[in-house]
């Protein structure tokens, strides 16, 4: 397809995008947010909150995968819906915000975004915690994406590598966020263990933590003609260099808010901010090449663009190191990445991200 298709095509994602799949995608985000303030115990409803707030543009800019092409009218708002209700940004702010460095608890709280994905049963994820029960709230979106996932057509064909993608997510995780020394350890020793020493083992970790490859494999289980073929596609353009830019852009935006709380940040793993700018350059031209192959291809490499300019349109990214990076990054990734962080930029000053939580929402039930 030539320059001139594509832009086409892209426009045309992004009209429908703004016109439905972001309605779609607040509305969503109010249910839970009336779900969180019924079901959630005090301690973790302003957690649940975080998730629905702050970190709602995940859910939302998810939510483009929801209006692409060959996505019948009836699975549009059931992708929506799976897409939302993934439950990674609660168990991140669970591990992040409730002072628990725990491993073993990590584990189980993480347990249920593979049990998301499977036919297994749910189980007590609260059991190590030391808050205790979040008062049902995280069973419900376990409960969610099941009843998502059974309602798309392919699933079946896209399931295996949704499956290892969470049992991925779910690894890294539960080791990422574990004490200072520890942390680093446990993630080298299980990039060994899985044997993706192509790449280091910060990349690969930060590879495992995007959700972007299985947002991408349900798009294409929305389809009932998506064939095991097309899932592999999407699988090797995905993971792990997409996915791997995904996070690294994530954690160079808040490079200098996870070095005063203490997190671990992998663009410190680079020798210089610079270094870690041009591992994302390259990183993002092997994506754009591998994604031309891919069914749909202008969606996917509306999304790599899309990542570009949304994370580095971000106020965090416009000042010190972090902008001297985004420079360069722009700079070698091409005038169509620059369109982008220019639509984005405007978009911001918009507020159309935004998501304020209502004040009428509260606990409804202490303890």
């Amino acid at each position: 397809m030539n320059m001139t298709g594509q832009v086409g095509l892209t426009a045309c994602h992004l009209v429908r995008y703004l016109l439905r799949g972001l309605p779609s995608a607040r509305r969503q985000l109010r249910h839970w947010r009336l779900r969180a303030a019924e079901l959630c115990r005090p301690w973790a409803l302003a957690l649940a909150l975080d998730a629905l707030g702050p970190k709602a543009f995940h859910s939302m800019g998810g939510g483009v995968y929801a209006t692409g092409p060959g996505v019948l009218p009836a699975a549009g708002p059931q992708l929506m819906a799976t897409i939302v209700a993934l439950l990674s940004d609660y168990l991140d702010s669970l591990v992040d915000g409730a002072g628990c460095s725990c491993p073993r608890a990590h584990r189980l709280l993480h347990q249920a975004f593979v049990d998301a994905f499977t036919a297994g049963p749910s189980r007590d994820y609260f059991s190590l915690f030391p808050w205790g029960s979040d008062g049902g709230y995280l069973n419900q979106l376990v409960a969610a994406v099941r009843e998502g996932t059974r309602g798309l057509p392919g699933y079946a064909v896209v399931r295996p590598f949704v499956e290892r993608l969470a049992y991925l997510y779910a690894g890294m995780q539960s080791r990422k966020h574990g004490p200072p020394g520890w942390r680093e350890q446990a993630l080298q020793r299980w990039w060994q263990q899985v044997g993706m020493t192509d790449l280091p083992w910060w990349e690969f970790a930060a590879a495992c933590g995007s959700t972007l490859g299985i947002f991408a494999l349900l798009w294409l289980a929305s389809r009932p003609d998506a064939t095991v073929h097309e899932a592999r596609q999407l699988m090797r353009a995905y993971f792990p260099h997409l996915c791997c830019l995904h996070i690294i852009l994530d954690y160079l935006i808040d490079r200098h808010e996870d070095h005063q709380s203490g997190d671990l940040n992998f663009t410190r793993q680079y020798p210089s901010i610079q270094h870690a700018a041009l591992r994302l350059v390259e990183l993002y031209r092997r994506s754009e090449h591998s994604l031309r192959s891919t069914p749909a291809a202008a969606l996917h490499l509306m999304v790599l663009r899309g990542l570009i300019g949304l994370y580095l349109s971000d106020p965090k990214a416009q000042a010190g190191e972090i902008a001297t990076a985004r420079e360069l990054i722009l700079r070698h990734c091409g005038i169509r990445c620059r369109i982008f962080h220019r639509g984005c930029t405007f978009l911001r000053r918009t507020g159309i991200w935004d998501y304020p939580i209502e004040p009428g929402v509260r606990p409804a039930h202490n303890g």
